[in-house]
């Protein structure tokens, strides 16, 4: 019932939810590679798009909202839904061009929570969140174009809700 008790003692995890084992896995495995989007948000995941992610030579690509996004090379295929954890969204510098998996958001609310401060943001129609350290977030006006990062690594395929 301690999600972070059960980090730092544990080698393997059993995660069960509404009387069912959702999953068994190291610690790390819940937050990167969640096996659905109950142990994610179980987990403090927030961010979720629907769509495709088919494979390529060098991994996969996810077709969504933000257009086609480089995933891992060991994600799923198909159709699902695509997570990352707030505190993986980088804010990019205002010079930075050309970075893999970079969208373009609009800042709609900072939190500041002491030692990080929460953003959400919009990109589109879509709403996401991130977590940053203060000193990014400080010169940040509400209402400012930032431009996302979103490491493909950091990336994950859900399978469609049964």
């Amino acid at each position: 019932h301690d999600q972070e008790e059960a980090v730092v003692l544990a080698d393997r995890v059993a995660l069960i939810l509404d009387g069912q084992l959702k999953q068994v896995a190291t610690p790390d495995a819940f937050y990167k590679r969640p096996a659905t989007r109950a142990v994610a948000e179980f987990f403090g995941g927030q961010n979720f798009l629907s769509g495709t992610a088919s494979g390529t030579a060098s991994g996969g690509v996810f077709t969504g909202p933000f257009g086609a996004l480089q995933l891992p090379a060991d994600a799923p295929q198909g159709t699902g839904v695509l997570t990352f954890r707030p505190e993986n969204v980088q804010i990019l510098a205002e010079n930075v061009q050309n970075v893999q998996n970079s969208v373009p958001a609009i800042l709609d609310q900072a939190i500041y929570l002491g030692t990080q401060t929460r953003l959400r943001l919009l990109v589109g129609d879509t709403r996401i969140e991130a977590v940053t350290h203060p000193a990014t977030a400080e010169p940040l006006a509400l209402g400012a174009a930032v431009t996302l990062h979103l490491p493909p690594d950091a990336l994950w395929m859900l399978p469609e809700p049964q």
